[in-house]
Parts: structure tokens; C-alpha cells; sequence
């Protein structure tokens, strides 16, 4: 696929004339991410989309898909402009002519090769597949300046641990995997494709669970009526349903209790991600 066009009515006037925000928007499909089922995302000026589902003050640490995280600022310039458009099988999110901040704000102009502005995308597919896009690179990726904000190409996934210390509830995010696209490979009209794997967590059944084609090695906790192999954004519930004791988790499908549910294997995919780089891809 190339750098889809896209019209001024996806226009985002919010994240177009901003600097470090981020703004909600609702899917008309699920997307899964690592077998999350998400009906919405949040696109940032900073280059990513947050898919956590807590807004924090750390969104570039982990939880994103990020085709250029970096400091872009598109309110410093009126030809900076961010797209999304949203249909029922993908979603795309632009940012055009966008400018790295700390490096448009460099005195030396006349001598400053990285004022330069970028366009990328990212679209989302509704079987879990990400593909990166990019149309205009003026520099270096490694020569973006990262000592204010995070530079990342790739995806991350995180989980909660909830603990009470002290009286006070907190929420620790620890991050359990992350794809890093090495920035060498990001030119103009590069293309990275992350096709999605199918995980535990895409069945929602015991003898889905225990007849998934998979990698992963998955089990089915009764307790908490989860498929998982120990590691997914719901790790919490799998330790306090105690899943990973002896005798607490089903592997064979003979071993299944009684469901009313549909036995059938999850056909949809979303999980864990491999990745296929495509170069001098035609752009629009």
C-alpha cells in the first residue's frame, strides 16, 4: 500500500495547531493490539499513537505505535498539518510537513539541515496488521535531537500491577514487549509492514484456547476465564486467579469444563508482531 491521500476533511484541527497533545478518537471496528480488542486509539503531535488505556504523563515510555516519535510540533508552522481517517477496516493517521521543534527553533537557519519538515503514516488494519509509511524524510532519523522527547519507530505493549503501599492505590505500567524498526531503514519511501501473529488472547473460549494455532504456549485459566501464556496486558488477573499454579490451568481440550460458548478456534488475529520492510514503495 502507498501514502494514502487525504482530503481536508480528516483534517485534525486540535493536534494540527498544537504542541504535546494527544487527542481520543473513537474506531468503527476493533483493532487488536497484541490481542487487546481497542475501539479507540489516541493520535499525538509527537509522531505515535497511544493505545494504553490510562492517560499518564509518560505516554511516550510504552503502549504506542510509533512510526516517528519524536518532538514534531505542527503549531509552528501553518503548512503543519495532522489527518486521520477512519473506515470499517482501517484507520490512517498523517502527520504532514511536520517539523522536529527544538530543531526549528535553532538560531543558525541558513546553515540548519535538519529545518526540514517530515510526512508519514501510519495505518491500522483491521486484523491487527500496522503498516508504517513514509513520504518525507529530509534527514537522518538518528540525527533527530532526543534529548527533550523520545525517538522511537516501532511498537510497544505494557502491562498493570496494581498495589497498595502505604494506604495509597498505585498503578505501575511494566512494559513486556517492544518491535524497534532500526532508523537506518526509514527513508524516503520506505514501508514497514508489522503483520500481526495470533496469540492466546485472541480466544475468548477453552477449547478455542487449547486448539489455537499459535507460537505461544497457551493455557486456559477457568479462574478468571482467560487464554493466556502467562504474559498480556491482563497479567494481573492471571497472577491473582493464581492461573500459573499446578492443576490451575487447562492445556488439553479433553480437560475443557462444560461452556456454553462456541468452541471454534478465534479466527481473528492481533498479536504479537513481525516485520517486513519494503523500500522505494510509490508514494502518493
Amino acid at each position: 500500500p502507498k501514502l494514502s491521500k487525504l482530503d481536508k476533511n480528516t483534517l485534525h484541527e486540535g493536534l494540527s495547531s498544537s504542541f504535546r497533545y494527544a487527542y481520543n478518537i473513537r474506531l468503527p471496528f476493533t483493532f487488536p493490539f497484541y490481542g487487546v480488542p481497542l475501539t479507540s486509539i489516541t493520535p499525538t503531535t509527537g509522531g505515535f499513537i497511544f493505545v494504553g488505556e490510562l492517560i499518564h504523563n509518560q505516554l511516550t515510555a510504552t503502549q504506542y505505535i510509533a512510526p516517528l516519535m519524536a518532538e514534531f510540533n505542527p503549531s509552528l508552522s501553518n503548512d503543519s498539518h495532522v489527518y486521520y481517517h477512519t473506515s470499517p477496516t482501517r484507520a490512517i493517521v498523517q502527520w504532514d510537513n511536520v517539523y522536529v521543534h527544538s530543531h526549528r527553533k535553532l538560531k543558525d537557519k541558513d546553515t540548519n539541515k535538519t529545518d526540514a519538515p517530515f510526512t508519514f503514516q501510519a495505518q491500522l488494519y483491521i486484523n491487527g496488521d500496522i503498516i508504517f509509511s513514509y513520504k518525507k524524510v529530509p534527514f537522518a532519523v538518528g540525527d533527530i535531537d532526543d534529548k527533550a522527547h523520545y525517538v522511537k519507530v516501532g511498537l510497544s505493549e505494557a502491562f498493570y500491577q496494581v498495589k497498595v503501599m502505604n494506604g495509597i492505590t498505585i498503578t505501575f505500567i511494566h512494559e513486556y514487549h517492544r518491535v524497534s524498526v532500526p532508523f537506518e531503514h526509514i527513508t524516503n519511501g520506505t514501508e514497514v509492514m508489522l503483520s500481526s501473529k495470533t496469540t492466546c488472547a485472541t480466544a475468548k473460549s477453552c477449547a478455542a484456547c487449547t486448539t489455537l494455532q499459535s507460537e505461544f504456549n497457551c493455557s486456559w485459566c477457568p479462574t478468571v476465564q482467560q487464554c493466556s501464556d502467562g504474559t498480556s496486558r491482563w497479567k494481573q488477573n492471571w497472577e491473582d486467579g493464581k492461573c500459573n499454579e499446578p492443576n490451575k490451568s487447562v492445556v488439553k481440550s479433553k480437560e475443557c469444563p462444560n461452556e456454553s460458548e462456541s468452541a471454534l478456534p478465534a479466527k481473528d488475529k492481533g498479536g504479537a508482531y513481525e516485520m517486513v520492510l519494503c523500500q522505494e514503495s510509490k508514494t502518493a
